[in-house]
């Protein structure tokens, strides 16, 4: 038995021996057909023809190649891969690469299955480019390869059956012409794993060079992380596109964004990102027309969007609305949402901010700093017309706390401002609840205000405001705002100091011309300064100012009412023409002398009582109180009319306990000369005067002129005995000649009858 052990050893050994011979004769007999069988089944003669025809059903377009080899560890090597574009493309070549390599799966060669695990694209270069309908060549030519997957026999499938696909060191060229868009890209990589037309697979893309973007030249890097979902390129709802990670750098500014879109032909999608700093010279840098002083604090973007059809049953979107686009740059934010109509681009929006700071608004705009702007606003702007050509339809703002400084002087202080206004600013409405406006050293404070943009009307409801002290209530009109072509004003005052109200008005004449660059001429006579003071062209006007109380150290009055109606009121006035009346009392005048000396117009109205005052006290033998100090009347009421700047006093009458008094005449403004007469009388009988200076009853009464110089009139007495009823005739007559003043009412509210 011990002798049979060898035997058995050697039998084991040769039959191992024996296998192992067998088998690698197998294998090098395998090797050797399988070689054989490559050479025959994929020579270049035989994939060249087969390459061009399977890429051409890939692209459907004209394909053009170099070569094509076969190497076992690297697998199809194709060189000089040109794809024509379609006819009439701006650019001949739609891709072509300097390598394409394409490696199978040599197991699934064996047995009669071409599978790829890999295709790579060397150097490419691509050129899309968007056409007149819109449609992007790339999209087109998916859409026309669209189910063209079957085929016979061993023969090299589409691209996009591999699980693989790199692009490296592509060049890619995006062109559209609608939009103003030419960019070269290059640096391009673009790599897919486990590609899928029926599930999700990743993609990344990659490219840093230079592009060329609106005529300038830009140093780009970009990086994208994305999942795609193609549906097999099916009108599907699970078609879709995940952007993980989105990372662009412009010239060293980095921009990120995150989002996915679902259903690619009804899209709905979401996305938010962040942008960094930019300021006037980043925009131009980047092709944006923007003007020196503007910049954009760094921020965040959110945007949601969802896509209606135009049925149940279709796909075709019927319009697109913005859900919320949400925009946040430093202590700024907007708030936007709307809609746009796929077929005919219609849209409407609204975008709104709430609570910004003014004052921090020289951020953003960096000549707004030198107007001291502070407060806070609340805006909504609505929108409307084509995505081409986008029109604002509404817009408001709400400002609390307002101040802006304007040029030389002028400014709000501490307002609460709203505006709302539409198509423009054709028709707006503000209101303006407090607050103050200086100019020209004068304060506008207590504001409470309303103005209305009505069509080419200015509408102004309500203006109430306490200016030099005085409570100021005026209703208003501008018709033909643009021309200033008339004014309407109803305004009524609590009470009016004089003095004060002169020296605010000569400030602000002389301020106007110094901000016109004019010198104001020092001692000039009242009269010219009134005429010169008057711009070139004044519009006309129409209105009414009440006055409760008139107040000044030597003069006070109560119930002063002056109405008006002029046209053609410009420089010198020689063109002016129109009614206007006057009225006011009771009151009471001291210090007379002093009163003439200060205000000229007062004292033309003066001189008759003050030289009747001589007369009677002459007659008195009281030399001491020849002239008057004091006088209390009790009104004084005028009615004026105007043409070619000449106006004609239809009458004034005087009323007072110890005077009364009627004139009528005329006073030629450009050439500043008066020609009045008046008829006045003393109420109590007077003793020791001539017969022609007294009335039957006894009363002294003259009929004196007034004449020559309008700034100095010189007192002619005419010497006519005059009646006891001739100041009440006179006035009787007066009266005749008046005639009524517009319809005040109608006037201010823009009525075209007004």
């Amino acid at each position: 038995m011990a002798s049979q052990k060898p035997s058995w050893g050697r039998a084991i050994g040769r039959f191992l021996g024996r296998s192992l011979a067998a088998a690698f004769v197998a294998a090098a007999l395998l090797a050797a057909g399988g070689a054989f069988w490559l050479q025959r089944n994929l020579s270049p003669e035989r994939l060249r023809p087969m390459i061009v025809n399977q890429l051409e059903r890939t692209f459907q377009r004209r394909i053009d190649i170099q070569s094509v080899s076969v190497a076992l560890h690297q697998g199809v090597r194709v060189t000089g891969l040109v794809v024509y574009s379609q006819p009439g493309a701006p650019q001949p070549v739609f891709l072509s690469a300097e390598v394409m390599i394409v490696k199978y799966s040599l197991p699934a060669l064996l047995q009669g299955r071409f599978v790829l695990s890999l295709v790579r694209l060397v150097n490419p270069r691509v050129a899309l480019y968007r056409k007149a309908d819109g449609l992007w060549n790339l999209e087109e030519m998916l859409l026309s390869s669209r189910g063209a997957r079957e085929g016979t026999g061993l023969s090299l499938p589409p691209l996009s059956a591999a699980d693989e696909i790199r692009l490296e060191d592509g060049v890619v060229r995006l062109v559209d012409k609608a939009h103003g868009l030419d960019t070269t890209l290059g640096g391009v990589f673009f790599s897919v794993d486990d590609f899928s037309l029926d599930k999700p697979f990743p993609c990344r893309l990659k490219l840093a060079g230079k592009g060329t973007f609106r005529g300038k030249s830009h140093a780009l890097r970009l990086e994208a992380d994305l999942e795609l979902m193609l549906a097999a390129l099916r009108a599907d709802e699970r078609t879709g596109l995940a952007v993980r990670r989105l990372k662009a750098e412009v010239d060293g500014r980095v921009f990120e964004a995150t989002g996915r879109v679902r259903n690619l032909l009804l899209p709905d999608f979401d996305a938010k990102g962040s942008f960094p700093a930019l300021t006037s010279a980043d925009l131009r840098e980047l092709g944006f027309a923007a003007s020196d002083g503007w910049a954009m604090p760094a921020g965040t973007w959110d945007l949601r969007v969802r896509t209606t059809p135009v049925s149940t049953s279709s796909p075709t979107p019927a319009a697109y609305f913005v859900d919320g686009l949400t925009l946040s740059a430093g202590p700024w934010k907007l708030e936007a949402s709307g809609r746009l109509g796929a077929a005919d681009r219609r849209l409407s929006g609204t975008v709104r901010t709430t609570a910004a700071p003014l004052e921090r608004a020289g951020e953003l705009y960096a000549p707004w700093s030198e107007h001291d702007l502070t407060g806070s606003l609340d805006a909504v702007v609505s929108l409307g017309g084509t995505s081409d050509a986008p029109k604002t339809t509404q817009w408001s703002l709400d400002m609390k706390g307002f101040a802006f400084k304007f040029w030389n002087g002028k400014r709000f202080s501490d307002s609460d401002i709203t505006i709302r206004a539409q198509e423009g600013f054709k028709n707006a409405a503000i209101r303006v609840s407090r607050g103050s406006y200086i100019a020209y050293s004068n304060v506008l404070s207590e504001l409470d205000a309303e103005v209305r943009f009505s069509g080419a009307d200015l509408v102004v409801p309500r203006l109430n405001l306490t200016w030099n002290g005085s409570r100021v209530k005026l209703k208003g009109c501008v018709r033909e705002v643009k021309t200033w072509g008339r004014v309407a004003v109803d305004a009524e005052v609590d009470r009016l100091r004089v003095d004060e109200t002169y020296t605010a008005v000569e400030n602000l004449i002389a301020q106007r011309m110094a901000e016109l660059g004019r010198t104001p001429q020092k001692d000039r006579p009242w009269a010219s300064t009134l005429r010169l003071a008057i711009p070139e062209r004044f519009p006309d006007m129409i209105g009414r100012l009440r006055v409760s109380e008139i107040a000044s150290p030597n003069f006070r009055a109560q119930n002063l009412d002056l109405s008006w109606s002029l046209q053609g009121i410009a420089r010198e006035l020689k063109t002016v023409n129109g009614h206007f009346q006057a009225g006011f009392g009771p009151g009471n005048l001291r210090n007379i002398s002093e009163l003439q000396k200060a205000h000229p117009l007062v004292n033309v109205l003066l001189i008759p009582y003050v030289e009747m005052h001589k007369i009677r006290q002459k007659s008195r033998g009281s030399f001491e109180t020849a002239v008057p100090t004091t006088l209390d009347f009790t009104r004084m009421f005028g009615d004026f009319s105007a043409g070619a700047g000449v106006v004609g006093v239809n009458f004034i009458h005087f009323d007072s306990q110890p005077f009364q008094a009627y004139t009528a005449g005329t006073a030629d403004f450009p050439k500043e000369t008066v020609d009045l007469n008046v008829i006045m009388r003393m109420t109590e009988s007077a003793q020791n005067l001539p017969y022609s200076m007294v009335d039957d009853q006894g009363r002294l009464a003259l009929d004196v002129s007034l004449v020559k110089d309008l700034n100095k009139p010189e007192v002619v007495f005419r010497g006519r005995k005059v009646g006891s009823r001739d100041i009440e005739k006179g006035l009787d007559e007066g009266l005749k000649r008046t005639r009524p003043m517009p319809d005040l009412a109608e006037a201010v509210a823009c009525g075209r009858g007004g």
